[in-house]
């Protein structure tokens, strides 16, 4: 994908040579840069930046066609404009229009386009964006729980729980007697501990007991 957006600034660089592919190429270069800054969570940018480059490829081949058609044996051509030439008799005598480089770079523009969609097609097949956008779907989880536990909305202390144990964290609920029967809860346990302790005998003394 960063193979992509590097030659998409190359190829519009190159693109001036016809207004439409400049055009053309001026948007395509600057969808495919704000990928630097714009996450593309599903792939309908990217196919849209992929048909863009191949637009802008082919209208740099038709460029390249029209030139070698239409300026065959012109002594002047109009790079830019394309349709322009100049007949005039001064300058009849040497062809300034050298439509066979300019075809060239034409169709090396368009190679270059083709290539950059290409490089996109690839990225979405492959896999590549699928794998990066599970990626940052698990650091966009990571960074909400640290959020929530930062404001006060998750206890510290359960959170750490959860991410040591990996299980659901069991809450316990405490619950206090009225305060008229404190005593008396207290005086159970209490009754309770002595029955246990007097209960325990040791072996050597159960005779005695008896």
């Amino acid at each position: 994908m960063i193979a992509a957006q590097v030659i998409s600034i190359i190829a519009f660089l190159i693109s001036w040579i016809w207004w439409v592919t400049f055009i053309i190429g001026l948007v395509c270069m600057v969808v495919l840069q704000l990928l630097w800054c714009c996450r593309q969570k599903d792939t309908n940018g990217l196919y849209a930046s992929m048909g863009l480059s191949a637009v802008a490829g082919i209208c740099c081949a038709v460029a390249g066609i029209l030139m070698l058609v239409l300026w065959k044996d012109k002594p002047w051509c109009s790079i830019f404009v394309l349709f322009e030439d100049d007949d005039d008799d001064y300058v009849r005598d040497y062809d300034y229009c050298k439509e066979g480089y300019w075809a060239v770079v034409s169709f090396v523009d368009a190679v270059l386009w083709f290539v950059t969609g290409g490089f996109i097609y690839y990225f979405v097949k492959s896999g590549r964006h699928a794998t990066w956008e599970q990626k940052l779907q698990a650091l966009d989880e990571t960074t909400a729980t640290a959020t929530n536990i930062e404001m006060g909305t998750v206890p510290p202390n359960l959170a750490a729980a959860t991410a040591t144990t990996g299980s659901t964290p069991v809450v316990a609920i405490a619950t206090t007697a009225p305060v008229g029967e404190t005593r008396g809860v207290a005086a159970v346990a209490a009754a309770s501990a002595t029955t246990n302790a007097d209960s325990y005998v040791l072996p050597d003394k159960v005779d005695d007991v008896a």
